[in-house]
């Protein structure tokens, strides 16, 4: 089975085997799962098997969407790194944020209840903008971030360098 990443606590995988021949996975809403600030330090600090790229996003954000694409290929071209969506829309935004992941492998966490008062709390040095990107290592520890749109070799230069 093909995985876009994968967490201590918080497991979610790629279904079908189509996954793994690059087709892209139609999404059903039960796969935007909800993430609560508890769950947002964990993610962002438990030591893990491989390193993380959590990419915090939102559908009305227009770098956001445009490095979606990229963050697709990343995942699937560095399978020694886990990457994760962290959504922070509104709820009722859910629907545009499941048509922008339906034509990806990627899955997202979505933020809840109240994005903008938990991320100041949850991310250290918040720069209370979007998108947002951190390079986490298997440790735990944030060895990086990309403040803005990412891009491949942005994200790679924050990765140890066996990678």
């Amino acid at each position: 089975m093909a995985r876009c990443f994968v967490l201590p606590l918080l497991v979610l995988a790629l279904g079908p085997a189509a996954a793994a021949q690059g087709d892209a996975v139609a999404l059903a809403p039960d796969q935007l799962r909800a993430l609560v600030e508890s769950d947002l330090k964990v993610l962002l600090s438990a030591p893990s098997d491989k390193p993380r790229v959590v990419s915090f996003w939102a559908s009305w954000c227009g770098p956001c969407r445009a490095e979606l694409p990229m963050l697709d290929a990343f995942a699937l071209a560095h399978p020694a790194v886990d990457v994760v969506l962290v959504n922070v829309d509104e709820p009722q935004d859910t629907p545009d944020v499941l048509r922008l992941l339906a034509g990806t492998h990627l899955r997202s966490f979505q933020l809840g209840p109240d994005p903008a008062s938990i991320l100041p709390r949850a991310v250290p040095d918040w720069p209370r903008m979007i998108p947002l990107t951190l390079v986490v290592d298997a440790a735990g520890v944030e060895v990086g971030r990309v403040v803005g749109e990412a891009d491949e070799g942005r994200i790679l230069a924050r990765l140890p360098a066996q990678l």
